[in-house]
């Protein structure tokens, strides 16, 4: 309000023309003038331009008030601050326009760079992750991008603040402090959900490494296999991924490695049936837009999967499988203060490239899939504990010609093929509870399962 009363008392008019603040002569709010023309020093710095249009045709033609004026120019600087540019400021000197002419000054506030809050320096890493560059103008909308890429380290315990820069009076500087400059975590489970073909006594232990390289990376290893003492029936597998950002992209490889071992009786004693899969995954990902409210992404990839079977020691010809598809997906995020909805498309299609085999030695032609998901998260408090619900429907389509060889041995995790023209939607929902530790307690033994996950309690 204060600075909409100086804005007004600068430009305020005396008649039907616009009166210098020097003269003596009385002011009348309800006086008005009429704009032929609008100059707006450094104009062509304007992001985006069209904001200076549309002020410009806003306020040209037509009688307006003091008050009228200073609210179209305190909308067109607020609509530069809504653009990202909330640094920057629109000045109206003192002047007479009493020829029809109205000046104004935009002065953009420009971003020195990136620092540490500790160290005070700039590390190799935020330039690589914040996509815009230091002597630039100042976008939130960048600086939010780049901190998007830093919510996915939740272990380093990131915070970044806009600053003055000292060293460059008029500047600013985005400085970001950190807890630590890795985080290790991982887990360990054992369980005897396994089943005869896979081993009674199962072991999964995963790891997880954020921002290894000190380059805001993160790398993700999971392993999986029986705990059986002779191994004659079970399963051992380890799947790893990668993910590096660089500004509005991110590229990911993931690899996978599996074996499961099967035995059938016989009349002489018992054969071995083998199974051996390998799997290769390049992804890159382009945020298209982001904003407090929405999140768009789009991404891309190839993909390779190797599948061989070994009975008795002897290798099946026929069943040796090597598929190779290129997959593209779009992925919309849509945050509100009760909800938050996200949905993506996906779109699989095969190719005969890369050493790709056929079901048969007849060619087939490329096989399509099509897969949708929406999901939807609610959090909730109930007896002051904080839950959430998601709840999540999956679909997939497949097209184009399959048998039941290749539907059996290709209808795994990365497969794109199946009979024609087959379709599933699968729907779940799970509950779960947001628990936090108190500093204030020496500790704290919370066991909350599903059964009794409405009723958790805290020890002193």
């Amino acid at each position: 309000m204060i600075k909409k009363t100086l804005v007004a008392a600068v430009m305020a008019v005396s008649g039907c023309a616009w009166g210098s603040p020097y003269t003596s002569s009385a002011v009348s709010p309800a006086s008005c003038a009429i704009l032929s023309e609008v100059v707006i020093k450094q104009r062509e710095l304007i992001e985006p331009s069209y904001l200076a249009d549309e002020f410009e045709k806003n306020i040209t033609g037509r009688c307006l008030t003091s008050e009228q004026m200073a609210e179209a120019v305190m909308a067109l600087e607020s609509a530069v601050h809504q653009a990202g540019f909330i640094t920057a400021q629109i000045s109206v000197p003192p002047q007479n326009v009493s020829d029809g002419t109205l000046t104004l000054h935009y002065l953009p506030g420009y971003l020195s760079g990136y620092r540490d809050k500790e160290g005070g320096d700039t590390h190799f890493g935020l330039n690589l992750i914040f996509p815009q560059r230091a002597d630039g103008q100042l976008n939130i909308r960048d600086t939010e991008l780049g901190m998007a890429h830093l919510n996915q380290l939740p272990g380093l315990g990131i915070r970044a603040e806009v600053e003055p820069d000292p060293q460059s009076p008029g500047n600013s500087v985005i400085t970001i402090a950190r807890q630590k400059k890795r985080s290790i975590s991982g887990s360990l489970e054992i369980n005897n959900h396994g089943s005869p073909s896979t081993g009674s006594r199962l072991i999964s232990n995963r790891l997880s490494i954020e921002n290894p390289l000190q380059l805001y990376d993160r790398l993700f290893i999971y392993t999986h296999r029986d705990m059986d003492r002779d191994h004659s029936a079970g399963v051992k597998s380890i799947h790893g991924q990668y993910h590096i950002p660089f500004r509005h992209w991110e590229f990911a490889v993931a690899g996978s490695y599996s074996e499961q071992k099967q035995q059938y009786p016989v009349d002489w004693g018992s054969l071995d049936y083998f199974i051996r899969g390998k799997a290769l995954d390049l992804s890159l990902g382009r945020k298209l837009f982001l904003s407090p409210v929405h999140d768009i992404t789009l991404s891309s990839g190839i993909s390779a999967v190797t599948r061989q079977v070994t009975l008795g020691h002897s290798p099946l010809i026929l069943p040796e499988r090597r598929s190779v598809y290129w997959n593209a997906g779009l992925k919309h995020r849509w945050y509100h203060p009760a909800f938050t909805f996200e949905y993506q498309v996906q779109y699989k299609h095969s190719l005969n490239r890369f050493g790709a085999m056929p079901v048969t030695e007849k060619k087939l032609k490329p096989t399509r899939q099509l897969m949708a998901e929406t999901t939807l998260i609610v959090p909730f408090r109930l007896a002051g504990q904080p839950f959430y619900y998601e709840g999540v429907m999956r679909g997939f389509i497949n097209a184009d010609k399959a048998d039941e060889m290749d539907y059996e041995s290709l209808s795994g995790r990365y497969s794109v093929r199946g009979y024609p023209f087959s379709h599933s939607i699968t729907p779940r929902g799970d509950l779960s509870a947001a628990m936090r530790w108190s500093g204030n307690r020496h500790y704290r033994d919370i066991i909350c399962i599903w059964q009794r996950m409405l009723h958790c309690r805290g020890h002193n």
